[in-house]
C-alpha cells in the first residue's frame, strides 16, 4: 500500500501547485488577473534610437567630385540586390534603368538619389526619384516586373552650374 499512498500525496502535491498558480494568476481574493496591478519588471521594447526625420541619405553624397560631363555612383545598402544599366546624366537629368537581382518578386517601393556637382567636383544639391507601383496592385500571374527606368530631374535652380550627377538607391522594397 506504500506506493498508492506515495502516488496519492504525489497526485496531491501537483493538484495543489497547480491550485496555487491558479490563485497567483487569477488574484487571491477572487479579483481578476487584469484588475491585478502588475508587480513583476517593465519591458521596454524601444530602442532608445532617435525617431528618423527626412529622406535617407547616402555616405559620400557630397564628398564624391566626380569630373565633368560623368556619373558617379553611390554606395548604399541594397546594393546587393539591384543593377543598373545605361545610366546617364543630360544636363537636365539623370537616367538609367534598375533591375532586381536579389529574387524573383515585384518592386513596391524604390528611391533613387541624385546628387550634383559643378565643373570644379563641388556638390550643388541633391533631388530624388520615387517610384509608385501602378494603381491596380500586384501581378497576379506570369512574371513580376523586376526592372525600372528611373528619371531624377536636376532642380531647376541648379541647372546653370551643373557639370556632373551621382545617384545611389536610399530604399528598395521588393516582395
Amino acid at each position: 500500500m506504500k506506493p498508492l499512498v506515495a502516488a496519492g500525496t504525489a497526485g496531491a502535491a501537483s493538484l495543489a501547485l497547480v491550485a496555487g498558480l491558479w490563485l497567483a494568476a487569477s488574484g487571491s481574493d477572487d479579483s481578476p488577473a487584469a484588475e491585478q496591478t502588475p508587480t513583476g519588471p517593465v519591458v521596454q521594447t524601444s530602442l532608445g534610437l532617435p525617431t528618423p526625420t527626412g529622406d535617407p541619405e547616402l555616405p559620400g553624397l557630397r564628398d564624391l567630385s566626380p569630373a565633368p560631363d560623368s556619373v558617379g555612383r553611390l554606395v548604399g545598402p541594397f546594393d546587393d540586390r539591384f543593377t543598373t544599366q545605361g545610366v546617364r546624366f543630360d544636363g537636365r537629368a539623370l537616367r538609367g534603368r534598375l533591375t532586381i537581382t536579389s529574387d524573383v518578386s515585384e518592386i513596391l517601393a524604390l528611391q533613387v538619389l541624385g546628387g550634383f556637382y559643378d565643373d570644379q567636383g563641388a556638390y550643388l544639391g541633391e533631388a530624388r526619384w520615387d517610384f509608385v507601383p501602378p494603381e491596380e496592385g500586384h501581378h497576379e500571374e506570369g512574371h513580376p516586373e523586376e526592372s525600372v527606368s528611373f528619371v531624377v530631374p536636376v532642380p531647376a535652380a541648379l541647372r546653370a552650374r551643373v557639370a556632373s550627377a551621382s545617384y545611389g538607391v536610399t530604399n528598395l522594397v521588393n516582395e
